[in-house]
């Protein structure tokens, strides 16, 4: 026999053949040729066969240097029979280390991090994270996989199996879905608050799987201490498990294809004159423009930020009107022809906002390119379009294909500073819901900030003016999103604080194990105008005499008033109203680089002086949501709910307690963490299906045009056993999105008050931005509306009776909100 060896990508094929062998005949009688041990078939087979398995061996130990996505076809065909799939999902193949092969550790390196043998939900392994003794409050540590994106459907869901113990901060699978602009959706399952110690027990999470995704990032976090166990992992594509899920058709785009700009725009600006100003702001109203109107553009043909490095010079250097305008006109003309579109019938929906193209009606732009803009606007679109999309189900926007540029050089890039506006300021333009209500004329905005781009050539310089731009939309959910060195630097990164003892029952993140306190933040609140320390409370036993204590009016902060200092901040702190902001810039007031603050106060109505210290802000222990009830009694006949820890599968039981009561007070001040309980608990509010709200979306056939969508009710249907007490919603500047829509629900109740003041009037999904530099950030993407149309955005909830608290409540410790509560439903 011959054997044939074929080596191939991924193993060693060996291939028999026949062939005829050597053989004497004599007499009839075949004798065959005698052969050394070194000359004989089987031995070389034996030898082959080792070199083989070693070959193998080395293989395994070396699997780590494959990338299994590079060979789904093949890993597909090699899946494991317990069914895990290409992807390990159920961490079966681990390395000699115990780490599951194909995840990465994220986070902190003070956590363990491997295959758990032991403790498993099924299978040889689980995985296990836990935190080690120098784990801090402020440390996470997680596991997590990339999954390319080429499934194709509407929603994904990861679930999987947890188990728990001892976890003190909140622990939750992680789902995004990034595009190549960055992230498109995202959800850790923080705001869920899940803690403690727990057997077994599945868990999922679902998002909207937009065409445009690439990469699906699936994982699991601890934060804070504990132990968290994960197993079976289980990635969903419409409820298709992610073997049988459809694949996406292949799109290309020549977009895709330009590559000449992408390490940056070559540009720089040393100097600018107002004419290069005026024809820079019209290059970027023009440049958005197209970028949203133009079929050419919409199908992905050009990659519009090199059509823009390319035009900047040439715009720049026009020495005249006409000759500005001639180049605008030849690059519309470059785009090729457009298809006018064909007559439709006038639909029915209602339209809040129109497209404002008053700007096209100057007479500065001249007949021809006035003629040629208006006649983009009439041309015939696809409600498919490679820049911009639309969340399923929601209407928010999303914002695809918008390069990062993370290799940004900040000091002579002139060109990435002007792309950075001119991509936001249209983005607001066209896809934001509350354009009309921001406090700068939008139209104006452009202008005033193309010479604070291209000025500022470092990154703090960058990085406060896109601050001053997102703060100039007037949105509570616009700020920079993330942790940003260079921002932490410009803000401090020290704050003023004290230490308390670990008790039993400490309902705060514990700090590190080798400590016997805890640190906590002065946390400082705007009362009667004036900055106070709140939020001490006098059960908790300090480690040293407290500094500061509750109802300390601060004046000065190392000797600058603090009217002062609020008037410097408030240009780069986004917010809908004065009482956000001055809430938001509250929170960062003692922030410091320096080990202590030198503060002027006001205690008892006396001036003196004192000093706080200050350390690393990542020492701070935080609240634990979870040791906070979801429900009491403030009394034989007053129920209290705290919406922040409150379960729907706990509502039927709470509302069984308090169906005698008087009346429930539900306290708003935080977030609806855990669940999403409108619907749940304001079922047993009405007796009737109610209507409590509207949205309005924008549209990508016609960006700019904003419609309302049907009128959402609350309740079901001849509800004869509905609560009848009173309802006393309480409300602040802390009320916020969720709990904006929960409160809206939930003042539908016949016997319902709310009670507080102005809040954070930021409602709606949010859209996620991504600046050049990868500079992340947010729009509240949909508006929110009273049935009758009354505004939220700014204004916040609509109000009962406004209830505030004063100096001297905060100094004698009592919740003046929650007394003024007991009082109505006493009443």
């Amino acid at each position: 026999m011959k054997v044939g060896i074929q080596i191939t990508t991924f193993g060693i094929q060996i291939e028999k053949q026949v062939v005829p062998a050597v053989i004497f005949a004599a007499n009839k009688k075949c004798t065959i040729m005698k052969k050394s041990i070194f000359r004989r078939q089987s031995t070389w087979v034996i030898i082959l066969l080792i070199g083989l398995a070693g070959f193998a061996a080395y293989m395994f130990y070396r699997s780590d240097t494959f990338k299994s996505e590079d060979y789904l076809p093949v890993l597909k065909s090699l899946q494991q029979p317990d069914g895990d799939r290409y992807y390990n999902l159920g961490f079966e193949n681990v390395f000699l280390d115990g780490s599951p092969k194909g995840w990465h550790n994220s986070g902190y390196s003070s956590y363990t991090i491997q295959g758990d043998s032991m403790i498993k939900h099924s299978g040889k392994y689980a995985l296990r994270i836990e935190s080690k003794s120098e784990t801090f409050a402020q440390h996470y540590g997680g596991l997590t996989r990339s999954i390319p994106a080429i499934y194709a459907g509407k929603n994904i869901t990861l679930k999987a199996f947890m188990r728990t113990e001892e976890v003190d901060q909140s622990i939750g699978l992680l789902l995004r879905i990034d595009g190549n602009s960055g992230i498109l959706q995202f959800d850790n399952m923080m705001q869920r608050g899940l803690t403690g110690t727990g057997e077994w027990q599945e868990y999922s999470v679902t998002l909207p799987l937009p065409d445009e995704a690439e990469t699906i990032y699936i994982g699991a976090i601890l934060s804070g201490k504990g132990k968290l166990w994960v197993d079976d992992f289980q990635l969903l594509i419409d409820d298709n498990d992610i073997g049988e899920a459809r694949l996406k058709a292949e799109k290309s785009y020549l977009a895709r294809e330009e590559t000449e700009f992408d390490k940056g725009s070559k540009i720089t600006i040393e100097s600018h004159t107002p004419l290069m100003v005026t024809n820079l702001e019209i290059l970027g109203r023009i440049w958005g423009y197209l970028k949203y109107y133009h079929p050419a553009v919409a199908s992905g043909k050009y990659n519009w930020d090199a059509e823009l490095f390319r035009l900047i010079p040439a715009v720049i250097q026009a020495q005249s009107i006409d000759e500005r305008n001639q180049i605008f006109v030849d690059w519309i003309d470059r785009l090729g022809k457009i298809k006018p579109a064909k007559n439709k019938t006038a639909d029915t929906l209602e339209v809040k906002l129109q497209p404002d193209f008053a700007w096209m009606e100057d007479p500065g732009l001249g007949k021809t390119l006035s003629g040629k803009l208006k006649a983009v606007k009439d041309a015939a679109r696809s409600t498919e379009h490679y820049y911009i999309g639309l969340t399923p189900g929601i209407g928010s926007p999303i914002f695809k294909n918008e390069n990062p540029y993370p290799e940004m050089k900040y000091y002579d890039d002139s060109g990435l500073r002007l792309l950075a506006l001119f991509r936001y300021w249209n983005m607001i333009e066209y896809f934001f819901p509350y354009k009309h209500l921001t406090d700068k004329n939008w139209n104006t905005v452009l202008t005033e900030f193309i010479p604070v781009f291209l000025n500022g050539n470092k990154e703090l310089d960058y990085k406060l003016a896109i601050l001053r731009l997102i703060a100039s939309v007037n949105d509570t959910q616009a700020t920079i999103v993330g942790n940003d060195n260079v921002l932490n630097r410009w803000k401090g990164i020290n704050v003023a604080q004290y230490s308390i003892k670990i008790v039993e029952g400490t309902p705060y993140y514990y700090h590190p194990e080798r400590s016997s306190s805890i640190s906590l933040k002065y946390r400082i609140s705007f009362i009667e105008g004036k900055a106070v320390v709140t939020g001490i409370s006098n059960n908790e036993p300090s480690v040293n005499p407290l500094v500061l204590k509750n109802g300390d009016i601060i004046t000065h902060i190392d000797g600058s008033p603090i009217e002062e200092i609020i008037e410097k901040r408030k240009p780069f702190y986004p917010a809908s109203n004065q009482s956000v902001q001055l809430r938001t810039i509250a929170d960062d007031l003692l922030r410091t680089n320096d080990e202590e603050l030198s503060l002027q106060i006001i205690r008892n109505g006396k001036p003196q002086t004192c000093k706080v210290v200050c350390s690393n802000i990542r020492y701070l222990s935080g609240r634990n949501f979870s040791k906070v009830s979801s429900h009491k009694f403030l009394s034989s006949d007053i129920g209290y709910i705290w919406p922040e820890t409150l379960m729907n599968d706990s509502i039927p039981v709470i509302m069984r307690k308090f169906r005698d009561t008087k009346g429930v007070i539900i306290d708003f001040r935080c977030y609806p963490r855990k669940d999403f309980t409108a619907f749940t608990l304001g079922s047993y509010l009405t007796p009737q299906p109610t209507e409590f709200l509207k949205f309005t979306k924008g549209s990508i056939v016609q960006p700019g045009r904003f419609t309302f969508s049907e009128v959402l009710k609350i309740g079901d249907e001849n509800n004869e056993n509905y609560y009848k007490g009173k309802i006393i919603i309480i409300v602040n500047e802390v009320t916020q999105s969720s709990a904006e829509y929960h409160a809206m629900a939930f003042q539908t109740a016949p016997e319902a008050k709310v009670i507080g003041s102005i809040t954070a009037a930021a409602d709606g999904n949010v859209s996620w931005i991504v600046f050049p530099g990868n500079v992340q950030t947010m729009i509240t993407g949909i508006g929110v509306y009273y049935p009758d149309g009354r505004e939220t955005q700014r204004v916040g909830i609509a109000l009962d009776m406004e209830v505030k608290p004063t100096i001297r409540g905060i100094t004698e410790g009592r919740d003046e909100l929650l007394e003024k509560a007991m009082e109505i439903i006493n009443e």
